[in-house]
């Protein structure tokens, strides 16, 4: 199983943790894909010694300035979003595909079944968004030009058929993109689902990408059966946070990794929430009353 994951010395704790969810739960050996920029030797090393103690493989895929010459420079999209993107470009020809994850989620189940899904005539499989976002997302599709917006999923989790990534010249087609002005208010995914839009395999997010920012409290009992990959998606993370969905989850496997020890400094998230509404709605009638 091919795995390409990316992050930077800030996200060493979070990665540490979603790599022992995915050792803890894979049947299958995993050669692990990492493609970096801004990580230290200590912590490239800390990771690959991670990784060999479970029997799994470490492939480094440094990316430097030149490898983004000729690429469109928008303060917009970030480096990672083109690490992903050009996955075909830097990794061997004999990949014929490989699944990318972000670092802030867990693996919770094999996903042996996903990773062997048949990509024909597919660039990629992924997930849509739940309801709690559709509308959301729907409005988007229709503000940047999305063709099927059923097909408009969440770029954590992308199965990508590397073959025909190879085909289709993702440069090209990038550059082409955002040649057109759009007002992108998911920049790196929209950007995603610009490239892909009408040859992508959607899969179900409540199994290959639960994202807890759209989890329902009545849903979470039966999600918490399903779900073979929780992403904590958004700016609420369960390392600053203890309830959100599945913080539990995150938290069984921190305890297994070498920060486990450590006491970590959380708050609610929702009482935050509360409390930010409440000087948002105090603030709006003061205003009012003026």
């Amino acid at each position: 199983m091919n795995i390409l994951v990316s992050c930077n010395d800030a996200y060493m704790m979070p990665m540490t943790v979603f790599l022992q969810s995915l050792f803890d739960t894979q049947t299958e050996p995993v050669d692990l894909y990492f493609m970096w920029s801004e990580v230290s030797e200590e912590n490239r090393k800390t990771l690959q010694e991670m990784t060999e103690a479970r029997g799994a493989k470490m492939i480094w895929v440094p990316v430097g300035e030149k490898e983004f010459k000729g690429l469109p420079t928008k303060s917009y999209i970030s480096r990672e979003t083109y690490f992903r993107l050009l996955a075909a470009d830097y990794l061997p020809e004999s990949l014929d595909r490989i699944l990318w994850l972000d670092a802030d989620m867990v693996i919770d189940g094999d996903l042996s079944a996903f990773y062997h899904t048949d990509l024909t005539g597919y660039s990629v499989a992924a997930c849509p968004h739940g309801a709690v976002m559709k509308g959301t997302m729907l409005e988007n599709c229709e503000r940047i030009g999305i063709e099927y917006p059923e097909q408009y999923f969440n770029a954590g989790v992308m199965l990508c058929n590397l073959q025909m990534w190879r085909e289709m010249g993702i440069l090209d087609r990038i550059q082409q993109i955002l040649s057109v002005p759009r007002q992108m208010k998911f920049p790196g995914q929209d950007l995603t689902n610009l490239l892909f839009n009408g040859t992508v395999k959607t899969e179900d997010w409540r199994i290959y990408n639960c994202m807890t920012h759209s989890v329902l409290p009545e849903e979470l009992p039966q999600l918490q059966k399903m779900a073979k990959i929780i992403h904590y998606a958004g700016t609420a993370k369960p390392w600053r946070f203890n309830d959100l969905p599945f913080a539990d989850t995150w938290m069984k496997y921190y305890k297994r990794t070498a920060y486990g020890s450590r006491p970590l400094t959380r708050t609610s998230y929702f009482r935050m929430k509360a409390m930010y509404q409440k000087l948002h709605d105090y603030a709006l009638k003061q205003s009012e009353d003026k």
